[in-house]
């Protein structure tokens, strides 16, 4: 295994799992928001993003981790392993509101944001996390279909530790 996706509701985990299996792995790892935001979460033009992700896409071993169906399909396609972070939303919620209170107070460092963001707190990003699953799951899994073969499902921390332990 030398090229994994990682995707999944915000606050699931996808960042924190693609740095220590990047690490495990010994392979670069890449956090796709922030190759696709410039600096005050500012979308770059979509063909350039694209490019950037065609690019990781085609080196020999890495991990990403984001949810960007439409421009990743050259990542989907080159992956051994999609990981799909399948946690419950209110999990999710959770972990949102303490990244940002641990960012904020200065207890915690994000080191998957790039140099200049700001982990922003807002009820349309709180509104957005609690729909995920309602309006990009079914999305998600029908993109996926394709490649279902080499999708893999986690619902919970321990089966994600379980399964990092066989690598």
């Amino acid at each position: 295994m030398r090229r994994v996706m990682i995707i999944g509701m915000s606050g699931a985990g996808k960042s924190t799992l693609c740095r220590t299996l990047g690490q495990q792995l010994a392979v670069p790892f890449y956090h796709l928001d922030s190759i696709y935001h410039t600096s005050g979460w500012v979308a770059r033009a979509e063909d350039e993003v694209a490019a950037d992700f065609d690019a990781i896409a085609a080196q020999d071993a890495w991990v990403v981790d984001g949810n960007y169906r439409r421009l990743s399909e050259s990542l989907r396609e080159r992956a051994d392993v999609i990981v799909f972070l399948d946690f419950p939303r209110w999990y999710c919620m959770y972990q949102v509101i303490q990244r940002w209170a641990m960012h904020r107070t200065g207890l915690r460092k994000r080191v998957d944001l790039a140099e200049g963001f700001r982990d922003e707190f807002n009820f349309a990003f709180l509104k957005w996390v609690w729909n995920w699953r309602q309006q990009n799951r079914l999305r998600w899994l029908e993109t996926l279909q394709p490649c279902m073969a080499k999708v893999q499902f986690f619902s919970n921390r321990r089966a994600i530790k379980e399964w990092r332990e066989t690598l």
